[in-house]
């Protein structure tokens, strides 16, 4: 790819991302009052972006046709990011809205976050061994 389609791909994807991520934000609007909120707002959105990156590897193991057209085409990375951004706000405003006490918000999303980043690993070391093979 030359670089000014590089270059064009990052601003589109960016853009494309941040659409994606405003429009459950216009529709879900949350207020994280107080520092643990905080921490459980930046907690969730974490582990909603492993979860995302986990399920995009799982559909792509599956679909090797899907794959190669979203990591491989303009429209598919634009598409990707698109998605990705609308998952993540998706599921971390949906989570916040649960009534809940803040120290049980943050206590979930820790939890939530360490099965996440536990996702990741598996879907890392099994990569890894799938290479080697």
């Amino acid at each position: 790819m030359s670089e000014s389609k590089v270059t064009l791909l990052c601003l589109v994807g960016l853009v494309a991302l941040a659409i994606g991520a405003s429009l459950p934000m216009a529709f879900i609007d949350v207020e994280a009052y107080g520092s643990i909120m905080e921490r459980s707002q930046n907690v969730i959105y974490i582990a909603a972006l492993f979860f995302t990156v986990f399920i995009f590897n799982r559909i792509g193991k599956k679909c090797p046709k899907l794959k190669e057209w979203a990591t491989n085409t303009f429209l598919g990375v634009i598409c990707m990011l698109f998605v990705s951004g609308f998952l993540i706000s998706l599921f971390g405003n949906s989570y916040m809205l649960l009534p809940l006490p803040s120290w049980l918000h943050l206590s979930i999303s820790i939890v939530l976050g360490l099965i996440a980043s536990g996702c990741i690993f598996m879907m890392l070391a099994q990569g890894n061994s799938d290479e080697s093979s």
